[in-house]
């Protein structure tokens, strides 16, 4: 990993924290910072969640307060008085966004007009917040989820969708109560599945990663595939046709993931939560196909198609409007959920085998 990268990912991961209103620089967690170059290998982790046991403030906190949902702060900017910020709390009493700040969960970005802006300082905080509403909730993946969770990197460079639906919704499965209201909002459903995925060597994640024109719901990231995920959620007025075409025309028009891991493979998803069945409808989940070019390493979209979803592993056929350099097909990146139809073809003139390419 170059030098530059690994500075990123240590901001990414372990900066951000300010504790004064009145301060002009970060800083870093120390004990990950020690953690991180006491055992480089083991990458970008979260030292702080994984360093012992959850404080007894904190457990007290939980026991009073039973339906503090910790999913509600993963995405939110909190804004509170530098007077409130300063007040002295009984546990029984202080507001849950003062807690967040006191135990170092929600840290000051900035203050303005007697107001102060928190925010999460980095991803190990908000992945150690995720996976406090799991122990608060007593909710863990079961063992036959877990084993594939471990595994998720293998299949994403597989770009084995199938499988990764079914490791999505055994978490939602394991990992969500019977009461939770959490398929009401589709940033809950990503964030669960975000906390229950490992931060290895081997897989990064981010989520809500900002681009020219938009943010990502979700991105993994693995030594050969950059896999981006765009959730939607259907509701009574919006059918998985719907959402699924409205996914797909957001993934093209935000062009999400383009250049941002020019060293991987990339590999765009758009997946449909059902409220009503409480997962992610494995129908109504497909790829939105780009094209490289070997030579130039330039992404070419697919235009003027028309996409069906198929239950099997299917091919992607060359389209007259790629352009000419455009990569050979054993290089090309597709789903096995997805026919893309030149919309001036009919379904009778596939074109001949060499050009295009059938999985397994």
């Amino acid at each position: 990993m170059e030098k530059r990268e690994v500075y990123r990912r240590l901001e990414q991961y372990y900066d951000r924290y300010q504790f004064s209103i009145q301060a002009n620089e970060s800083l870093y967690n120390p004990w990950s910072i020690m953690s991180f170059f006491k055992l480089p290998k083991n990458a970008f982790i979260n030292y702080w969640f994984e360093s012992g046991s959850i404080s007894s403030l904190i457990m007290q906190y939980l026991k009073i307060n039973e339906k503090f949902d910790f999913l509600n702060y993963t995405d939110r900017e909190v804004y509170i008085s530098n007077k409130d910020l300063s007040n002295h709390y009984e546990i029984n009493a202080i507001p849950h966004e003062i807690f967040l700040y006191q135990v170092g969960y929600l840290t000051i970005e900035k203050s303005q007009n007697n107001t102060a802006h928190l925010i999460m300082p980095n991803a190990e905080v908000e992945d150690s917040l995720l996976n406090l509403y799991l122990v608060g909730n007593k909710l863990k993946p079961k063992n036959d989820t877990q084993l594939l969770i471990d595994e998720i990197y293998k299949y994403i460079d597989k770009r084995d969708l199938p499988v990764i639906i079914k490791i999505f919704n055994g978490i939602l499965n394991d990992c969500v109560s019977i009461l939770s209201k959490i398929f009401q909002d589709e940033r809950s459903v990503r964030d669960l599945i975000y906390a229950a995925l490992p931060q290895e060597i081997y897989l990064e994640k981010i989520k809500e990663r900002e681009s020219a024109k938009g943010w990502s719901d979700l991105e993994l990231i693995t030594r050969q595939t950059h896999m981006v995920i765009e959730f939607k959620r259907t509701n009574p007025n919006r059918k998985p046709e719907e959402c699924l075409k409205e996914t797909v025309e957001q993934i093209k028009c935000k062009e999400y993931g383009i250049g941002a891991f020019e060293r991987c493979n990339l590999y765009r998803v758009a997946m449909v939560i059902s409220t009503e069945k409480r997962k992610i409808l494995p129908d109504f989940c497909m790829e939105v196909v780009w094209w490289v070019s070997k030579e130039a390493g330039i992404q070419y979209p697919l235009t003027d198609v028309l996409y069906l979803v198929v239950p099997l592993r299917l091919a992607v056929f060359v389209d007259n409007t790629i352009p000419s350099e455009a990569a050979p097909y054993d290089t090309i990146l597709c789903s096995t959920m997805i026919l893309p139809l030149p919309a001036n073809r009919s379904r009778s003139l596939w074109p001949h085998r060499e050009n295009y390419y059938a999985f397994g």
